[in-house]
Parts: structure tokens; sequence; C-alpha cells
């Protein structure tokens, strides 16, 4: 059974601008809103010791070397697993470095991080069990499905840690526009990624309320949006335009379609 990520968004890292690092929680013991636990103390840090890169959105970049920084220390904690983080030289690594705080204001703009690992072995537990291992700080009951079925919750009991990644998830959307208009590219790619995300899960929600012609059109302005050679700040502002669009629509038929159902 493979896991590919736990994403996670955590609190004010601590920054050290000189060293240019900061210490973040990138692994957590809580239950995830999938549904299910990560026992971070049972996680093999090993292997991923060997080659401790830190990469950008999983290596799902057109960067020729999706590596932002490298991880100095891995560090166990009650709450899950801590990483000090030292960004790379890199026009990637040092806009990254700027988004998740290394700046002269220390603002964050980027809070997100995303654990990947390879489950060795794993059980279900009742949501009794789980809420006893959890610590009550981080239980959250919002997450506990109506029901989870025979089986109950599934816990990683025995994992290998793969990598982690910067995330734009739980990003400061206003932040990274401020940033982007300053000429961090990083941010653009952010804000790019964030859009994407919005409109594919409007256009998915939307094809079981539109069709025909509507639907075509917000469809091929995507895809016109997305095509190779457009630059970087015109597909910011274009799937942003076209996110609020669709969002807008969504959110006036949803009524609509939930009484007709």
């Amino acid at each position: 059974m493979t896991i590919p990520a736990q994403r996670l968004l955590t609190a004010q890292p601590t920054i050290d601008r000189e060293q240019r690092t900061i210490r973040a929680q990138v692994a957590t013991r809580a239950l995830a809103r999938d549904g299910g636990i990560l026992q971070t103390e049972n996680c093999i840090l090993d292997y991923y010791r060997g080659n401790p890169v830190v990469q950008f959105r999983h290596g799902f970049t057109n960067d020729r070397m999706p590596v932002v920084g490298r991880c100095l220390e891995l560090i166990p904690t009650e709450l899950g697993l801590d990483a000090v983080i030292q960004f790379a030289d890199t026009e990637l690594g040092k806009e990254s470095a700027y988004l998740y705080g290394l700046n002269d204001a220390e603002e964050v703009y980027c809070r997100g991080w995303s654990f990947g690992w390879e489950t060795l072995r794993y059980e279900f537990w009742t949501v009794a069990d789980a809420r006893r291992y959890v610590p009550s700080s981080l239980w959250d009951e919002r997450l506990v499905q109506d029901d989870p079925g025979d089986r109950g919750i599934w816990v990683a009991t025995l994992s290998e840690m793969t990598e982690f990644s910067v995330v734009p998830v739980g990003a400061d959307r206003h932040g990274l526009s401020r940033a982007f208009g300053e000429g961090i590219q990083t941010a653009g790619r952010c804000l790019e990624q964030l859009n994407v995300q919005d409109i594919l899960s409007n256009l998915r929600e939307l094809k079981h309320i539109l069709s025909g012609n509507a639907l075509d059109r917000h469809t091929e302005s995507f895809q016109t949006i997305m095509r190779d050679g457009t630059s970087l700040a015109t597909r910011v502002g274009d799937s942003g335009d076209l996110a609020k669009e669709l969002n807008a629509l969504a959110a006036s038929l949803k009524p609509k379609h939930k009484m007709e159902s």
C-alpha cells in the first residue's frame, strides 16, 4: 500500500536569515483529511537521509532541476516530524525561500508542505482508538467520516519516508499576488497552480449541471490559457479571471441544482 503524500499547513516557522534556514513541521500524527493516520514515530528516515533534497511540487514542474533546497535535520516530536530546511542558492530556491519567510520582513506567504512515504505495514483502527492515539491538540472531530465503515480508520504503522516538497496549499493568495508583482516568478507558479486546481474542480462539478456550448466554452478557455508558449503573467491573470468566473457560476447554480435534485 503506497500513500503518495500527506499535505500539511504549519504554524509560523522558526526562521534563521543568516543561515538561510527555517524549521517547520513537515509531517503530523493527526487524522488526515483523507481519513487516515501516519505513525511518524514508526517512519524509517534512513533512506531519505541519504539524499535529503526538498522538492518543488514533488518534481511536477517545467524547471530543469525541481529542487529548492536540502534538509539539514529531521526532528521527531510529540506532534509529528519537524525539518530544518536550507534553501538552495538558485532562482527557484531563493524564490521559494522568500515565500516561506526568508525575506527582510520575515513575512510568510506559504505554509504548505507535502510529505511523501511508502507504507510498509498498515492496519485499521476504530475511531475511539484513533482518538486516544492522536494528541488532543491535533484532534479534529470534523475530519471523522460519518460512517468510516467496518474497517474503520487506516493507520500506517510502519512506513519509509521518500521525500517532502513545498506546495502552494494554504498559501496567501493576496501575498502571492504582491510577490509576483515584485518579480518573484515562483509566486506566479504557485498562483497558477491554485487557479488551475479551482478551475478543474469547478469544471468537474459543472459538467453535471451544464451541457453543450456553455461548458464547451469554459473548457476551451482553460485549454487556451494553458497552451504552450503562453507567458506566465498571462496565464496567472487569465486563469485567475476564469477561476473567479467559474466560482461565481458554480455558486449561482448550486442552490437551484440542489433544490431540483
